[in-house]
């Protein structure tokens, strides 16, 4: 009996078997390669090219590469419908076949989840390559960020021209904010030695409320290279969260990182409303977790706020209350998990890790001071 070759096997296995290989392998490599191999040789190098290439094909639609992902894969999904349709068989083979399309079709999505950006869950933090060291706050130590950082949104907001006791107007989003935000953000990541290569795009999704209905304001999508805001958001809140999902762009996967680093990036520019959307997006995280402590006395403490944080504030929560969310518990869940399986210990808790990161940050710059 003769040994079979590479190619006769191959022949032999199911259609497709080459995409869940490549996935177990690539998989593989996440759990297996030091966070060192991961920083110098694909973030320094592969993932530089990956940027510039995503940057300057898709980044250059006049809208957002996911709508063309979207309208491919549901040719797709019917044309895949429409052969087993008209195939000969049984209904459990074909149940049979559509589940390992579906594997396959996952494999295919894990693979390039992976190579085009996922790797980047493996590197070096940014507290360790920055050397600064959060910690937990105490009670004490949260009121006192908050109390700083409530003087700082006051003083943010009192800055914007021609700002009244009314709601801030859309119109100060300037319609070049998206290069703006960009500016902002790549200045910060070069002053720390970060590369920021190509040109991140930072979309505005629709319909309003596709993201804001799971309770998320962005999300960035590896398959096509871009971050993506709901549209459904008030924009107080865009400059923030472009900052959030371009920083996803360049390459930082923590979700407290990238809150840290669109709040550094974003305020000391030069665009006062970008300012005051930054603070007002880190003073959220404030104000809830010592609403947790002590609910009375932070409301109690709310009320002295300026009017015009608070209308703005009422107009954000009205803005976003236009879309119910859908299945919470379950999307929480998922969310959760997913971060875990990558890496992140806290779960979807580390969005408020921004806290202890913009502390510590702080405190390092003051004793170098």
């Amino acid at each position: 009996m003769r040994n079979l070759s590479l190619k006769e096997i191959s022949q032999k296995l199911p259609r497709g078997w080459q995409w869940i290989a490549a996935a177990v392998v690539a998989v593989l490599l996440r759990m297996l390669l030091p966070a060192a191999v991961i920083e110098e040789y694909y973030y320094g190098a592969i993932f530089k090219g990956i940027r510039w290439l995503f940057d300057y094909t898709a980044g250059r639609l006049p809208f957002p590469a996911v709508y063309l992902l979207t309208l491919t894969l549901l040719i797709m999904l019917v044309r895949f419908f429409l052969r087993l349709r008209r195939e000969r068989g049984s209904f459990g083979r074909k149940v049979g076949r559509f589940l390992w399309s579906a594997t396959v079709f996952t494999a295919g999505a894990v693979f390039f989840f992976l190579v085009l950006w996922g790797y980047n869950y493996g590197r070096i933090s940014v507290e360790e390559k920055l050397n600064f060291d959060p910690q937990p706050l105490t009670y004490e130590e949260l009121q006192a960020e908050f109390a700083r950082t409530t003087e700082e949104l006051i003083a943010a907001r009192a800055a914007v021209p021609g700002a009244t006791d009314s709601v801030l107007s859309p119109a100060y989003f300037p319609e070049n904010a998206e290069d703006l935000i960009r500016a902002d953000l790549t200045e910060w990541l070069r002053k720390h030695r970060y590369p920021t290569p190509g040109r991140v795009r930072g979309r505005l999704l629709h319909p309003q409320g596709i993201l804001l209905s799971i309770s998320t304001a962005g999300v960035y999508l590896p398959w096509v290279g871009e971050g993506h805001i709901d549209a459904g958001m008030y924009p107080i809140q865009w400059p923030f969260v472009t900052a959030h999902e371009m920083s996803h762009a360049y390459g930082f996967t923590d979700e407290g990182t990238c809150n840290f680093i669109a709040y550094l990036a974003l305020r000391d520019s030069e665009n006062a409303f970008f300012r005051y959307s930054a603070v007002l997006g880190y003073w959220v995280y404030l104000a809830s977790g010592t609403a947790r402590y002590d609910y009375d006395a932070y409301q109690e403490f709310y009320q002295t706020l300026p009017l015009g944080i608070r209308n703005d504030r009422k107009y954000i929560r009205a803005y976003a209350d236009r879309f119910p969310d859908l299945m919470p518990r379950l999307r929480d869940a998922f969310y959760n998990q997913y971060l875990k399986t990558q890496g992140i210990e806290e779960g979807i808790k580390n969005y408020s890790r921004v806290i202890m990161l913009v502390r510590a940050w702080r405190k390092r710059k003051q004793e170098a001071e």
